[in-house]
């Protein structure tokens, strides 16, 4: 894979000793981050605990008051089903032969909102700070990176394969005059990809991380 931190190389090394720095002082949390903890294993690959940690907290924050323990458990069910099913996916682009080249990546993470100054440019100082607040080097952000493209790759090879024909959309206008073609195709592609996600699942084996329980699908 391509280095694309290489012209950045100073920013990295200074959000490394950052990290390092954290990684001493953060006591009991730095325990939680350790590779051999994780939430799930989707066919033997394993769901860090810092990446779902960090969703929770983002999609809880997101909520922005106060709220019960009930919602909050709803979030994490929420997040780790997010999380196998993006494993899922993901190990479903190897079998498809999909590819993401180092040009794909590093226009990926150039173009990003998140990284981009009010001038819409590319800006160091945004990258470091989602560095530090994901806890992760370079290399590992990267590869998520990387995995998120490939995920939307399948979606996207799935969704090509939809068709609409006329007379389907003749009898959904019947029942609803407002709708599109496009709309129509989109209904199509959820329904597609849910049942495509259902089968793939039911056949992969999905074990539950230490103190995890998996609910539902």
């Amino acid at each position: 894979m391509m280095n694309f931190f290489r012209r950045h190389i100073r920013v990295i090394f200074v959000v490394t000793i950052v990290a390092f720095m954290v990684g001493i002082f953060w006591g009991p949390v730095s325990y939680a981050l350790r590779p051999k903890d994780y939430i799930a294993k989707v066919n033997g690959t394993k769901i860090p605990i810092s990446r779902y940690k960090n969703l929770v907290m983002r999609n809880s924050q997101l909520i922005n008051s106060q709220f019960s323990e009930e919602i909050l458990n709803r979030i994490k069910t929420m997040v780790m089903k997010e999380l196998i099913r993006e494993e899922i996916f993901y190990q479903q682009s190897k079998i498809y032969g999909i590819v993401v080249t180092d040009e794909e990546l590093r226009v990926n993470i150039q173009n990003s909102k998140e990284f981009k100054d009010k001038n819409n440019v590319f800006n160091k100082d945004s990258f470091k700070a989602v560095l530090i607040s994901e806890q992760m080097s370079p290399k590992e952000y990267e590869s998520l990176r990387e995995k998120q493209i490939a995920v939307n790759k399948v979606k996207e090879m799935l969704a090509s394969s939809v068709k609409v024909w006329k007379h389907e959309l003749e009898e959904k206008v019947k029942q609803d005059s407002s709708i599109t073609k496009d709309a129509l195709k989109l209904e199509k592609g959820d329904i597609l990809l849910n049942e495509w996600y259902s089968t793939v699942r039911d056949n992969s084996k999905i074990e539950n991380g230490k103190g995890f329980t998996i609910h539902g699908r």
